[in-house]
């Protein structure tokens, strides 16, 4: 074709999508501002409502979190006070062991009453038939009495409890020998599920949360219930954020650090205790039915739309089919381009990649009358890990590795590379034995700090063995594959003597391992 008949063609093309784009855009606007304003104002509404319950909702868990808090608090004072008066040295177990369970009984809250000792241990326990040698020297409540006077409650992290194996709160109090010191602990436990429980009683849509927390961020409870969550610090949080920025009260829009779900969260600090509770509704529950009210409107107009400017669509499509085509094409060849030199497994170059990388650094190395260097990396007795923990395992110990690896090459020329199974490597521009010598033993020792188990091997962790090669190129006299060789060469030496070490072969047949390791 002509250029004078190309382009006209192009101008013709050109203005029939325009016009085409015009008439679709003016009848698109003609019939969704007939809708868009009303849709805003029942959206606005739906979020207005979600507002006031969420934060209702709040109020009245927090009320809740501190009447159960404060009915166990009750029972914990009074427990003190009897006790200090009769004294720990006079206290009776076996006549205040009932009393303790009648408690408990008595309480759907309570799910156990323990007085511990000033030596950790438990001198009573509400429990019909508690384990036998239990210490409490590691629990978060009792070094807090132990350290500190205050006689006011504590509210502890969530726990696993040594008693029952269940998740539980803590709430305590110090007690206190006649001259002030240091007595023990009174101790009331709150069972997790009596507030999961509670708490699954309202209606907070599919991909609503509730939790309660301390106020320095540690949470006591959640729903949805996610075990791994409870006792963990959320105080770097969206809520928390919002918590201290704006205050005990407070409602926003946030996306959770935890399941990325974007909720109207509405929170409440306690008036008493150092509580926080928050209840939200995901965003997706809040609009579900406005959407689908807006989209049945919207599927009207679009109706209309489709069936006036079909054919102005038709005629977008075909002139952008074949630049969408195109894309994709580009798109498809740069991932294969990727795959075929990327190790999926460890990320790291493959053997492809480094056999050109390494003829491309040779030639280089020729023509620079530079040096080349090539560190083997082998990983000590993997067969045997692989045989004691299993190939998943084995191979995320590979990718644990190949981080290593990666981490230490500070130049964008370095290459690092998986060069088959448990065969890494790492190939350095520019660099002379000893710098490669410098960055092995980095490897080793960052390898070995990994402490990944290891109970075939000496160490008892992973640990791996180096070969270091570097030539200085000269043409016609060295070929890039006896670089390969020189190190394969050291690295066999390096387990030869031992494993766990880094050793050296040069051209000139020097050999030799560094005996100076890091660690």
């Amino acid at each position: 074709m002509s250029d004078s008949l190309f382009i006209p063609t192009i101008a013709k093309r050109q203005s029939l999508i325009s016009r085409a784009i015009a008439f679709i855009a003016i009848v698109a606007v003609s019939l969704t501002s007939l809708v868009v304003w009303d849709s805003w104002q029942a959206r606005q509404s739906e979020l207005r409502q979600t507002e006031v319950l969420t934060a209702n909702m709040a109020r009245a868990l927090t009320q809740h979190a501190e009447a159960a808090i404060g009915s166990t608090d009750n029972i914990l004072a009074a427990l003190v006070e009897r006790i200090e008066n009769v004294g720990m040295s006079n206290i009776q177990p076996a006549a205040l062991k009932p009393f303790l369970m009648r408690r408990v009984a008595e309480q759907e809250i309570v799910s156990g009453l323990i007085v511990i000792d000033e030596n950790a241990h438990p001198i009573i326990n509400s429990h019909p038939n508690p384990p036998a040698g239990i210490s409490y020297t590691d629990r978060d409540y009792f070094e807090h009495h132990r350290d500190y006077a205050d006689r006011g409650p504590y509210v502890g992290p969530a726990v696993l409890s040594k008693t029952t194996q269940t998740w539980i709160i803590t709430l305590s109090r110090r007690l206190e020998h006649p001259d002030g010191s240091f007595a023990g602990v009174m101790l009331a436990t709150i069972s997790l599920d009596y507030f999961r429980r509670f708490y699954e009683e309202f209606d907070i849509g599919q991909s609503g949360a509730i939790f309660l927390a301390t106020d320095d961020g540690i949470l006591l409870a959640r729903r949805p219930f996610v075990e791994s969550l409870v006792g963990t610090s959320i105080s770097k949080g969206p809520v928390f954020n919002e918590y201290r920025s704006r205050g005990p009260v407070g409602t926003a829009m946030l996306v959770s650090r935890i399941d990325g779900t974007e909720r109207l969260y509405s929170h409440r600090h306690g008036a008493i205790y150092p509580l926080l509770v928050a209840v939200a509704m995901s965003k997706a529950d809040i609009y579900a039915e406005w959407r689908a009210e807006t989209i049945r409107l919207v599927a009207v107009c679009v109706v209309i739309i489709i069936f006036i400017s079909a054919f102005g669509i038709y005629l977008i499509y075909q002139i952008n089919l074949r630049e969408g085509i195109e894309l994709r094409l580009r798109d498809a060849q740069r991932d294969l381009e990727t795959m075929a030199a990327e190790d999926s497994l460890t990320g790291l170059a493959n053997r492809r990649a480094f056999d050109v990388a390494l003829k491309t650094e040779f030639d280089r190395a020729v023509r620079n009358r530079s040096t080349l260097a090539l560190v083997m990396i082998d990983v000590d007795r993997f067969k045997q890990f692989n045989d004691l923990y299993g190939h998943p395992t084995g191979d995320e110990c590979l990718s644990l590795i190949a981080k290593v690896i990666k981490s230490v090459p500070s130049r964008p020329a370095d290459m690092c590379v998986r060069y088959g199974g448990e065969e890494m490597a790492i190939l350095l521009p520019d660099t002379d034995t000893e710098g490669a010598m410098a960055i092995a033993e980095r490897v080793r020792a960052s390898v070995q700090l990994l402490n990944i188990t290891h109970a075939a091997n000496p160490e008892r962790v992973v640990t791996v063995s180096l070969g270091v090669a570097s030539i200085k190129a000269v043409l016609y006299q060295e070929k890039f594959t006896d670089l390969v060789k020189l190190a394969d060469q050291a690295l066999y030496n390096a387990k030869a003597a031992g494993r766990n070490q880094v050793c050296m072969s040069d051209v000139n047949g020097n050999a030799g391992c560094d005996s100076k390791k890091t660690i």
